[in-house]
Formats: structure tokens, C-alpha cells, sequence
């Protein structure tokens, strides 16, 4: 298999070939994640996918490294391929807000990257996490070469406008209602018990995601727990016990 290098981000520095941590990845396909996959690309035919496949530019970000922070000027659109990445926003007054998780598959730094204006977030890998980048200037070519680019971009924006809307609308609800809505939308697997769902982050995030405090978060678990509506599982999986009651409760 042919195999390449990629430049790690460390530190939140994109480092150069010289004293940069090096790691060994299968190089990436052109119709693979990065391209045919993505919902910003998937509905192209096959020429531009072949197009946009031919601007693409790998990199690895390991663990707890920042793909990048608050104040950045991105001329850079970001593809995730495999792992996980966590968008937190600061706030006026310093404490860390989780925005979104972005998976294989999704877009970050599409704001920044269609408007000019610095980046008012920082991103981190939540896991070791291979991204794709494509520069400003060849996805400006591209876009005008194939403007169904340009009619997925506007319509992700729209996307993230409708989740921050219903954001801001879960956060006039009380947290056991935010965190039942919360977990009816993570995968679930069934079981005999009921709905086993795994909390894809640690609960300190979740705490952040939802616009709370890890004791209020606490707190409302232990009630969705003794109303019967969840049960644990093991440290990273709850079972949802009545699903049901669950939707009652996160749509008031």
C-alpha cells in the first residue's frame, strides 16, 4: 500500500518536516472520507470528485492536540476523516463552552474559512484524528468550476444555524429535560434491558455542551435515575429504560 507522511499539529503549531512528530498513515483514497463520502461533496459527479480528491491535503492530529485556536486567521477548510474533534468557544468570562463534536464526515472552520473573519473558537482531538484540508485558494477554484461545492457549503451554514437555534431554545428548559434530549439523540444499541447509549465524551463536556455545571449534570442524571427513565451501565454506557418518558420530558 502506498503510504505517506503527515505533519503533525503540535501544540497548536503546525510544525515543519524538521523536529515535527512524524507518524505513518495509509495514504487516503481519492473517493474515499475525504470526498465521496461527505455530504459537502458526495452529490458531485464523478469528475469533480476526482477534482476536489486531487486538492486535498492529509494531516494527523494526535490526542489533546489543537487543530487550532481563538483568533486564527484559517485559510483552510477542514474534512474529517477518521476520529474526533471537539469546537469549544470561550466566553466572556474564560470558561470553556463546548459548541459541537465534529465526526467523519463533518466540516470545520467553514465560518472563518467563507467570511474572512479570525476563528472565535479553538478545536482539539478528542482521539488521534485524520483531517483533510483544502486551501482557500483551491476551493475558491473549485467552487467556481463546480458550484454545487458552494450550494453545500451554504447549505451546511444553514445547518449550524438551525443547531444553534434549537441550542438556544433546550437552554430555557430545565437540565434534566437538556440532558434527556441529549441522549435520546446518541446512537443506540438495543438491548434487552431497553436502549444502551454510549456517552461519546467525558460528562464534564457534556456538562459544557448543555450550558450547565458538572454538579447540576450530576444531579440531573441521579433523577432521571430514580424516576426510572435511565439506568447505568458501565462508566461509559446508560441505558435508556423508558424511551418514551424520555421525548415527554426533553420537548416539555
Amino acid at each position: 500500500m502506498t503510504r505517506i507522511k503527515f505533519i503533525a499539529i503540535v501544540g497548536g503549531q503546525l510544525m515543519g518536516l524538521e523536529g515535527a512528530l512524524m507518524e505513518e498513515l495509509p495514504i487516503l483514497q481519492s473517493h474515499d472520507s475525504c470526498v465521496s463520502r461527505v455530504p459537502l461533496f458526495a452529490r458531485l459527479d464523478g469528475d469533480a470528485q476526482v477534482a476536489v480528491a486531487a486538492s486535498a491535503h492529509p494531516l494527523h492530529v494526535m490526542r489533546g492536540e489543537l487543530l487550532h485556536g481563538p483568533g486564527s486567521a484559517l485559510a483552510q477548510l477542514f474534512v474529517v476523516h477518521a476520529g474526533l474533534l471537539k469546537v469549544v468557544r470561550l466566553t466572556a468570562g474564560g470558561l470553556e463552552r463546548l459548541v459541537r463534536l465534529a465526526e467523519p464526515g463533518d466540516v470545520v472552520g467553514e465560518h472563518a474559512f467563507l467570511t474572512g473573519e479570525r476563528s472565535d473558537v479553538y478545536v482539539e482531538a478528542l482521539e488521534d484524528t485524520s483531517v483533510c484540508t483544502f486551501q482557500h485558494r483551491d476551493l475558491t477554484r473549485l467552487m467556481a468550476l463546480h458550484p454545487g461545492i458552494g450550494g453545500q457549503l451554504l447549505r451546511t451554514l444553514s445547518e449550524r444555524l438551525d443547531e444553534a437555534e434549537r441550542a438556544l431554545s433546550l437552554n430555557t428548559t430545565g437540565v434534566p429535560a437538556r440532558l434527556a434530549d441529549y441522549l435520546l439523540e446518541l446512537p443506540m444499541r438495543r438491548d434487552p434491558r431497553g436502549a444502551v447509549v454510549t456517552w461519546p465524551i467525558s460528562k464534564k463536556d457534556v456538562a459544557s455542551y448543555l450550558g450547565t455545571t458538572p454538579e447540576s449534570l450530576s444531579r440531573a442524571l441521579a433523577r432521571l435515575e430514580s424516576e426510572g427513565l435511565v439506568a447505568p451501565d458501565t462508566r461509559r454506557t446508560t441505558v435508556l429504560l423508558d424511551v418514551d418518558a424520555l421525548e415527554s420530558l426533553a420537548t416539555g
